[in-house]
């Protein structure tokens, strides 16, 4: 990471594959930020893969492309659960985080 951290700002110039993707580049997508909870909140999902302990997640809205963003030390295995859930079927725990997600 870098000195101050990790920024929007900073993802965004590091995709150059977003530029082939969309004509806008990476300014063609809403960028959101998986906060992980701690146990026995309110407005959390029930978060799939997202580490050994499963716990519960929520997805935030980043305001200020500036501001640092959380970083979380993960696997490769715990990345590939959060990244590349289980298919599932319609209405299905999984489909219906990954839709919040996509939001």
């Amino acid at each position: 990471p870098r000195k101050n951290g990790v920024t929007l700002a900073n993802v965004k110039q590091s995709c150059r594959a977003l530029q082939q993707l969309h004509p806008r580049g990476s300014d063609g997508y809403h960028w959101r930020v998986r906060i992980d909870e701690k146990p026995n909140t309110s407005h959390s999902s029930s978060g799939i893969g997202g580490g050994s302990s499963g716990g519960a997640y929520s997805w935030w809205d980043v305001q200020d492309e500036n501001a640092r963003l959380p970083v979380k030390e993960a696997t490769p295995k715990e990345l590939n659960r959060m990244l590349a859930p289980k298919i599932a079927e319609e209405g299905d725990i999984v489909t219906q985080e990954v839709t919040k997600a996509a939001k």
